[in-house]
This record gives structure tokens, sequence and C-alpha cells, in this order.
């Protein structure tokens, strides 16, 4: 499985952590050019099979690329009950 991560920061560093412990490969796209300073601590590279940067376009971003889902970092307090159990067995 190949997903794409926007925004891996936070929240996100935890899931894609989660991910590819399980054998998910991972890739990271940015949502703006330049991130906010506070959130960079909390990105780790190493979890990514590639960080594809940023782009102004995200579906131009992840089009044609195999990807089979498509997630955008939230808030842990704005993540969705049935978003979370999509992913329970992964997580």
């Amino acid at each position: 499985m190949k997903i794409a991560i926007v925004d891996g920061y936070s929240t996100g560093s935890i899931l894609v952590n989660k991910l590819r412990e399980r054998g998910v490969e991972c890739v990271h796209l940015r949502s703006q050019e330049a991130p906010p300073a506070r959130l960079l601590p909390s990105f780790v590279p190493d979890y990514y099979a590639a960080d594809l940067g940023w782009f102004p376009d995200l579906d131009d971003a992840v089009r044609g690329r195999g990807f089979e889902a498509f997630l955008h970092d939230l808030p842990a307090h704005r993540l969705r009950e049935e978003s979370l159990a999509r992913w329970r067995d992964l997580l």
C-alpha cells in the first residue's frame, strides 16, 4: 500500500510512524511552500519513502503516482470517528 501524507507534522508524524511500522509506504507532500517553523521539529524525514516537497495544487501532486490513499494531517482533536475507524486496523 502506498499513501500520500500531506503536512506530516505533529499528529501526522505519529500517524506515518504507525503506518510504516505496518509496511505501508508513505510519501510526504507539503501544502505550503514554507511551513511554520514551529512545526518543523516534529517532521521525521526518515519515516517517509520520499518527500516530494511543496505543490501548489495537491491534486496534481498525487495524480498518476499510484497512491491508494491521500491523508492530510489534522490535529488529533479534529480527527473524526469515522476516519479513525477506517484506519484502526493499521494503527
